[in-house]
């Protein structure tokens, strides 16, 4: 064990932290971390809770969209997906192919 190691051991004592993770390679821990990206999607005849229930359940039903936030106000979806699996255009596609218009918001 490192030098460092003990003295942060000491200083944490034994918490819920988990040292010997740290001699994981990097590679490993970040494939266990799931990407999220959030995009703003203006939806501009997104009228009422209809249009919104219709955008959500599509959009959710898609692999690799995490979650769909609608701002039924504002006319806006803010949908956070993992870039991994699913790019913003295969998202926008299924708004245009449901019926509906939108501005991407870059």
């Amino acid at each position: 064990m490192s030098w460092y190691k003990e003295i942060i051991r000491d200083f944490i004592g034994k918490g819920p932290f988990d040292l010997e993770a740290s001699t994981m390679p990097c590679a490993k821990l970040y494939d266990q971390i799931e990407k999220k990206l959030p995009v703003t999607i203006t939806v501009t005849d997104m009228y009422d809770e209809r249009d919104k229930a219709k955008l959500t359940s599509a959009l959710l039903n898609l692999e690799g969209v995490l979650s769909v936030k609608p701002i039924l106000p504002q006319k806006k979806l803010v949908v956070v997906y993992n870039p991994d699996r699913i790019d913003v255009q295969d998202i926008t596609q299924i708004i245009a192919r449901l019926g509906y218009h939108y501005v991407l918001h870059g």
